[in-house]
Formats: structure tokens, C-alpha cells, sequence
């Protein structure tokens, strides 16, 4: 997991960067031209934004779906999440977003796979198995 912001005082580009999954997490906000990212948050608002507002419309969502992670919106208007699976540079105060990474939802697995995957599981329990020790399974 990770997410970080890297400086290239020599091009002056600003390359940001979040884990596949989402796991760490990267808010951030931009007023006039000052940006400010962290993992918090809380830290957003409390050091960078006096007084941000609730950004209604996303309350609604997190009571309908129990999360509100899948856009680049939170509850605070002026607060981003940087998403997951993205890198981004800043230039010229542009924010280019890529998207390196998809999980793939869709994929279906057939009975082969289930198959080869009991198999696998299977095979490394046994090769990992402590004989000295009555039961043992490592996981």
C-alpha cells in the first residue's frame, strides 16, 4: 500500500501516485494556486480549508451505498480522494490523472479454475505441512 507525491524541481512537475486497491488513502485540495495532500482528511480541513461544507449530494450516496469511495468526491465540496490506481502530474497547475490499474469485475471462472486452484492450495499445504506436529496448516 502506499501513496506518495514526488517533486521534480528541474521540470517543476509534481508526480502523485495511490496503491492499486485504495488501501492508503490521498485526499487533497487545491485553493488559488496552493494544493495541499494527505492521508487524513481531517488534516485537510483542520490545516489547509477553514471551513469547508458538506457537500449534501455525497452525504445521500454514503446513506444509499454505504460508501462514497467509488468517485473522486467526499462529504466536503472542496475536498478530492485522489483515486485508486491513478498516477497524476501537475503541470502548470493541470492535473493529468492516468489510470494504471482496473480490477476486473467481470472475469468469470469456470470449474478448470476452481480446479487448478484446489490444486495449488492443496499442493502448498502439503509442502509447507509440519510433520512433527499433529495438525498443522499454514495459510
Amino acid at each position: 500500500m502506499w501513496s506518495f507525491i514526488y517533486y521534480d524541481a528541474k521540470k517543476k512537475v509534481v508526480t502523485i501516485s495511490r496503491d492499486r486497491l485504495g488501501i492508503k488513502p490521498l485526499f487533497y485540495s487545491k485553493k488559488k494556486n496552493k494544493y495541499f495532500f494527505s492521508s487524513s482528511i481531517e488534516t485537510v480541513r483542520k490545516y489547509f480549508l477553514n471551513n469547508s461544507k458538506i457537500n449534501i449530494n455525497q452525504v445521500i450516496k454514503y446513506l444509499k451505498k454505504g460508501s462514497i469511495f467509488e468517485s473522486k468526491s467526499t462529504i466536503y465540496n472542496n475536498i478530492k480522494l485522489f483515486p485508486p490506481g491513478n498516477y497524476c502530474q501537475i503541470k502548470k497547475n493541470k492535473f493529468i490523472f492516468t489510470k494504471y490499474w482496473n480490477l476486473n469485475n467481470d472475469e468469470k471462472f469456470g470449474n478448470s479454475s476452481f480446479k487448478k486452484f484446489n490444486q495449488i492450495i492443496n499442493k502448498n499445504i502439503l509442502k509447507h505441512n509440519n510433520y512433527n506436529v499433529k495438525t498443522a496448516i499454514t495459510l
